[in-house]
């Protein structure tokens, strides 16, 4: 099994040519950027691992991490599965789309049927 990462929220200051600028708290895995971290197969592995081995304390990461993964299956092009409390949930990327091109491809890709989380 993969290494899970570990999870911390540092301030990043965001910082505009005008001058102005606001300070946000983003996720970070293993002390890197989430925005850093490459896709990978082994990194989503870690990124499966992660949210498998979520505790109830840290349970409000799970957001951020199925976004995460997410975003790594959507680069990779690839399936992501799984489980928590015995049941599995999977992400299907939006390569995995089958559009015919008509008006109901169109209709039900818009309100998300055709790919995402649970499909």
């Amino acid at each position: 099994m993969a290494e899970p990462f570990v999870i911390e929220y540092k301030e990043r200051t965001q910082t505009y040519l005008d001058g102005s600028s606001y300070t946000y708290k983003t996720i970070f895995l293993d002390s890197v950027w989430y925005y850093e971290v490459e896709s990978t197969v082994a990194n989503l592995a870690r990124v499966t691992a992660t949210l498998e081995q979520l505790s109830e304390e840290n349970e409000e990461h799970r957001g951020d991490l199925e976004d995460i993964a997410a975003t790594m299956a959507e680069d990779l092009e690839v399936e992501f599965v799984y489980q928590i409390d015995g049941r599995e949930r999977k992400y299907t990327p939006q390569a995995f789309w089958e559009p015919s091109g008509g008006c109901e491809w169109e209709e039900s890709a818009q309100y998300g049927y055709d790919y995402g989380w649970d499909i």
